[in-house]
């Protein structure tokens, strides 16, 4: 059984591996992956004079989480240059003018703005057409901003009354102007209304639809959205080519269609799931043929596919239960590439190790390792693996010394990995491992009272060679 100190230590190491070995920014390897993402000032304005400014949040919110999930920009907000105002003695009001938008674009190095307009926000009161004999509220439509909401209405708005529901009706407009150029590049649109039987609900279901419109625009105007004409073994063949920009190693995630349903006889759009990832291998100027990485659901002809412009990482967490060796580890191992033809990474773990003795020895761990996928269908891939490992258990001397024992050791093996959920997969390690048997103990002090490592009879060795097995949940991250 794993002791306490063993899971808090490692619990600290997964902490620390985590925050100090995932990478926040993109390396420069942009012809395949990695892209220097251009900047997007976002700034929300309003024409309704008592809009509540909670609301304006949520909205601002909302459109820049849509052109976050897309991951083509870094996205700056008007009020984070707020000191760029002052210094360049830029009147700072709330609803400044394209060419001080621009001005500021330009100190804030920014690519494009995007200005969003709220033009309407509006909550109603409704009685249903089905229940008209047994409503005794007028029919007559109440119009407000939230702020502006009858006392009585809201000591209400949790009661189901027969008869009676709320509506939320919101209209934005999006306009994106060129810093550079100083023109309008997109202007739209979008309308959303929701039905429900209180205010919170109608307006969560509101701002639910706001977000899925959204980012469809959006997806339409920044990604890349080629249709599947075909499907041959695991090569899916796109309607689109280099003529469109596509090149060879652009990763693509396949969406399933959107659907529809009636709700208060209002149409409501069910947006499509993530079932698919998709790396281009071949190009011509009107077609593209990309390998099938990974599926979670069914593929057809005709379903879309996007263009997803970052890499994408890995998070391992591996348990080895110590079964073929005297070795027992948990480790969290992070790496690079875990899709492509090789991929590679570094880990820790915390590590018990049997001596010669019979004693359980507890200490850390690191690894550096890579491996190659061999074969590979969406849902499962077998490929090898190599490891270089360094092992650090502590135990006590005879002297009640603290002592550690350096271990170098390498490692070979296969890995079969079997997609579990969109983003997850169990992953299960078998091989082989080579190390010296060790016994050269080391002092942990360096005080000057402290004699050297002291034992009685022969040191304890240690002997971690052979087979092992290893199993491991793995966690995508996929990058934005």
């Amino acid at each position: 059984m794993m002791g306490p100190k063993f899971l808090v230590a490692f619990l600290l190491i997964f902490y620390l591996h985590t925050q100090l070995l995932i990478p926040q920014t993109s390396l420069n390897d942009a012809h395949e992956f990695f892209y220097d993402r251009p900047l997007l000032l976002v700034h929300l304005s309003s024409d309704i004079a008592e809009m509540d400014s909670a609301i304006e949040k949520e909205i601002l919110q909302i459109v820049t989480s849509s052109v976050s999930d897309l991951g083509s920009f870094e996205i700056i907000k008007l009020a984070q240059v707020t000191p760029l105002l002052s210094e360049y003695k830029i009147p700072s009001v709330k609803s400044p003018d394209d060419s001080t938008l621009i001005r500021i674009g330009n100190l804030a190095y920014a690519n494009e703005i995007m200005i969003i307009d709220v033009r309407n926000f509006s909550q109603h009161s409704q009685n249903s057409a089905q229940r008209e004999e047994s409503s005794n509220i007028s029919e007559q439509n109440m119009t407000m901003t939230s702020d502006s909401i009858p006392v009585g209405m809201k000591a209400q708005e949790d009661t189901i009354q027969l008869g009676k529901y709320f509506q939320t009706d919101i209209l934005i407009n999006i306009r994106i102007i060129g810093v550079n150029n100083s023109q309008s590049l997109e202007n739209f649109a979008i309308e959303v209304s929701h039905a429900d039987i209180t205010l919170a609900a109608s307006k969560s279901g509101a701002l639910k639809k706001l977000r899925t419109r959204t980012t469809s625009e959006l997806r339409n105007i920044y990604l890349l959205a080629p249709q599947i004409i075909k499907i041959k073994n695991n090569q899916v063949y796109l309607n689109r080519g280099s003529g469109a920009g596509i090149r060879k190693g652009m990763l693509f995630i396949i969406r399933s269609p959107d659907q529809w349903e009636e709700y208060y006889d209002q149409t409501e759009i069910i947006p499509g799931k993530e079932i698919g990832l998709l790396s281009v291998q071949k190009i011509t100027e009107q077609q593209t043929v990309a390998n099938l990485l990974r599926q979670t659901g069914y593929v057809g002809p005709g379903f879309r596919v996007f263009e997803y412009p970052e890499s994408i990482y890995g998070l391992r967490i591996n348990f080895s239960p110590g079964l073929a060796d005297s070795m027992m580890s948990i480790g969290a191992q992070f790496f690079w590439r875990p899709l492509q033809r090789w991929h590679y990474g570094c880990g820790l773990r915390v590590i018990q190790i049997t001596d010669s003795q019979g004693d359980k020895n507890y200490g850390f761990g690191m690894e550096g390792l890579g491996g190659i996928p061999l074969y590979r269908i969406p849902r499962i891939s077998v490929g090898a693996i190599m490891a270089l490992n360094i092992d650090l258990p502590f135990k006590y001397d005879d002297n009640n010394n603290t002592v550690f024992l350096p271990i170098l050791s390498s490692e070979i093996g296969m890995r079969l990995n079997i997609t579990y959920f969109w983003k997850s997969d169990i992953s299960i390690i078998a091989g082989y491992r080579i190390a010296v048997r060790e016994d050269n103990w080391q002092i942990s002090s360096e005080e000057e009272n402290v004699g050297p490592v002291y034992w009685e009879d022969n040191p304890p060795a240690v002997d971690i060679s052979g087979f092992f097995i290893q199993a491991g949940y793995t966690f995508l991250l996929f990058r934005r």
